[in-house]
C-alpha cells in the first residue's frame, strides 16, 4: 500500500531489488570497460577529486582524464555534473 512504512536504508535496498533496478543498473555498468569502471570508482571514492583519484590509481593525469572521458562518451553523460555522479555512485552501490 501507499502508506506502507519502509524503515530505513535496508528496506529501501529491498524495494530497489523488488522493482528490478539492480538488473538495469548492471546493464548500464556492463557498458563500461573494467579499467574505466575502476577509474570511475576511484574518482567517486575521492569525492570527485581527479588528482587524488589519479594518484590512487598510479595514473598520469592525462590517462585518468582519457578514461573518464571514455566513461562519459560510453554512457553519454556529463561527468562534471554532480547529478550524473550521484546517479553513477548510486548504481555502483546497488550492484555492489
Amino acid at each position: 500500500s501507499i502508506n506502507k512504512d519502509y524503515g530505513g536504508a535496508s528496506d529501501f535496498i529491498k524495494l530497489i531489488n523488488e522493482v528490478y533496478v539492480k538488473e538495469d543498473s548492471k546493464k548500464i555498468l556492463e557498458k563500461i570497460k573494467k579499467k574505466d569502471l575502476d577509474t570511475l570508482k576511484a574518482f567517486l571514492q575521492s569525492n570527485c577529486n581527479s588528482c587524488e583519484a589519479a594518484n590512487e590509481l598510479y595514473l598520469h593525469r592525462n590517462s585518468f582524464n582519457y578514461r573518464m572521458n571514455s566513461v562519459s562518451n560510453t554512457l553519454n553523460i556529463d561527468i562534471r555534473d554532480i547529478n550524473s555522479m550521484m546517479f553513477l555512485n548510486l548504481i555502483i552501490n546497488i550492484c555492489a
